[in-house]
């Protein structure tokens, strides 16, 4: 029986109710009888979706999201500044808020921006706090996906970059096709120098072409590694010209002022609580003028935090102390070995493995700071000197600030890479102790030769690639 039979019956039936019933269903904007009831929506991945068999993404992307934000956990962080290229004058009035500079770029139509800095001047920290602040934002089916890319642990990142990404966060075949499909990302990519490439990674993995991935990128780039050329690296144009307006920006980081030098020594002891409170900090800031200069770099900042209290006493001839960068990170691995030291002379056995490891990278894969190492298929080669499963081999390298993901070791920053080969190539030939002693003695010649040896391996480095 039709709808329009019953209706035609009801219309006409001899009962009122019936009658009453006809007239509701008539009239638009009521919803309680049988009539009139709508379908609830849909829950879970829609059925029209599993019909079509499309598989589920929103459900790993918000599993990656709680992922990523808790890897962050309360890191301090300052919002940096920046200048508009390399040879711009880097006064404060030439600087500009980096966080907004990044957010103007994200809301246009330019599709790279490259950020420069120094080794230690914060490129990690802030592309960590950028993707975080994306994942905050983030609305289901809405948003751009943030996609934080450390390029030195990707095989090979100038092609399915971002496949191999999401594979690494163990998104399936099906997932990846649906969301080059649908979806666009916001790429954060860390470390291009670090992975030592020479290839337009925009081009080269055919960004934002017909059925290809639809993304902007972010890429961060130590300003040592690049050549008077660079801007070809990062370019956007397919055609080798560039666009009106130009789809590449870019920002050169700059170091801390002291407001927000104060900032983030408020920030740290709010936060972590160190031997020393805000004020003891900021007196020796005042009264080292070596130190003055050093804590402008936001990693530099960092390590003086963490060891400060090991060089000087807080008040006493504050003014005749002389700290350097070779101090701070001699103090800073004694520090760290000293966390896990088992015995006597831990602290000089850890410094040895870190050098003759930092030597054996440079040596063997040209300062790729990442080492991949397989139990069965490097037995036999330099890699198992140091990541062998030996007890001490292991002791040495779980004491050491090195960093594991998977089968890949790396230091917590490259800059302690750069400091062990510094050690490794100037080291006083004498006995474990005196060579300590003299070796902080001579931190000002082992500085500038590490300083002119980052910067020649580098270049390098650049030209063999």
């Amino acid at each position: 029986m039709s709808a329009k039979t019953v209706l035609h019956r009801l219309a006409h039936d001899v009962d009122n109710t019936k009658r009453g019933l006809y007239r509701d269903c008539l009239q638009e904007g009521r919803g309680q009888h049988p009539l009139k009831v709508a379908l609830p929506p849909f829950t879970t991945p829609s059925l029209f979706d599993q019909v079509q068999n499309k598989p589920d993404v929103e459900e790993d992307l918000r599993k990656l999201r709680k992922r990523r934000l808790k890897e962050r956990g309360n890191a301090v962080f300052i919002p940096p500044r920046a200048k508009a290229y390399l040879q711009a004058s880097g006064d404060a009035i030439s600087l500009f808020d980096l966080t907004e500079r990044i957010q103007s770029f994200l809301n246009s139509n330019q599709k790279v921006m490259l950020l420069l800095g120094d080794s230690g001047s914060g490129k990690s920290t802030f592309n960590r706090e950028l993707e975080c602040s994306l994942w905050h934002t983030y609305e289901k089916s809405k948003s751009r996906i943030p996609l934080y890319i450390s390029l030195p642990v990707i095989e090979r990142p100038k092609q399915d970059l971002i496949a191999k990404q999401l594979r690494k966060y163990e998104f399936t075949e099906s997932q990846i096709r649906e969301l080059k499909a649908y979806r666009e990302f916001i790429l954060i990519c860390d470390g291009y120098d670090e992975s030592q490439q020479i290839h337009n990674l925009y081009t080269s993995n055919h960004l934002n072409q017909v059925g290809e991935w639809r993304a902007q990128m972010v890429v961060s780039c130590r300003s040592e590694y690049i050549g008077l050329d660079y801007r070809d690296y990062f370019q956007p144009s397919n055609s080798g010209q560039q666009s009106e307006p130009p789809e590449l920006q870019e920002a050169v980081m700059a170091l801390f002022s002291r407001a927000q030098v104060e900032n983030y020594i408020e920030k740290n002891v709010a936060t972590k609580a160190p031997l020393w409170n805000a004020k003891q900090y900021t007196d020796a800031l005042d009264q080292i003028p070596s130190l003055q200069e050093l804590v402008k770099d936001p990693f530099l900042l960092t390590l003086s935090l963490e060891v400060l209290s090991r060089l000087v006493d807080p008040g006493y001839n504050l003014e005749a102390s002389r700290v350097t960068r070779v101090t701070l990170y001699y103090e800073f691995m004694a520090l760290w070995l000293e966390r896990g030291k088992r015995h006597e002379g831990f602290v000089q056995h850890g410094i040895a493995f870190m050098k003759d490891l930092a030597a054996a990278v440079y040596e063997n894969q040209g300062g790729n700071p990442v080492v991949e190492y397989s139990h069965f298929k490097d037995q036999g080669t330099w890699k198992k000197d140091f990541f062998s499963r030996g007890y001490e081999k292991r002791l040495l390298r779980e004491a050491c600030p090195l960093t594991r993901s998977g089968n890949q070791f790396r230091f917590i920053h490259r800059s302690l890479l750069d400091y062990g080969m510094a050690r490794a190539v100037f080291e006083p030939q004498k006995s474990k102790h005196q060579r300590e002693y003299q070796y902080r003695k001579q931190s000002r010649h082992v500085e500038e030769a590490w300083i002119q040896l980052s910067t020649l391996i580098s270049r390098i480095t650049r030209k063999a690639t």
